[in-house]
């Protein structure tokens, strides 16, 4: 994996596209684990991998690419938690005060 992350940082297409193939499923998992929903979580991971194409030039260590992978979705993850935590949920509407 190492060779294709070295490829990847050089501005090899074909090699991130492998990349992110190899790592899609876990970076899933990991976001469904955090997020517990589908949509939210296929979200995460698709503003992950376009981050991560905007900054593998960044990376230092081609050895630690699947934990900066990882950091980078779990950011996602908690800034979707934050957004949503402006909602309320709850579903019911507040009951009007009389004046």
């Amino acid at each position: 994996m190492e060779q294709l992350v070295r490829r990847a940082i050089n501005g090899d297409t074909d090699a991130f596209l492998e990349l992110m193939d190899q790592n899609t499923q876990i970076m899933y998992k990991t976001a469904w684990s955090v997020l517990r929903n589908n949509e939210d979580a296929s979200d995460a991971v698709a503003e992950t991998i376009l981050t991560c194409f905007e900054k593998i030039y960044t990376l230092k260590n081609p050895a630690v690419f699947r934990t900066w992978m990882i950091r980078i979705l779990l950011n996602h993850c908690y800034a979707i938690i934050r957004d949503q935590a402006h909602y309320d949920r709850s579903g019911e509407i507040p009951e009007k005060t009389e004046m």
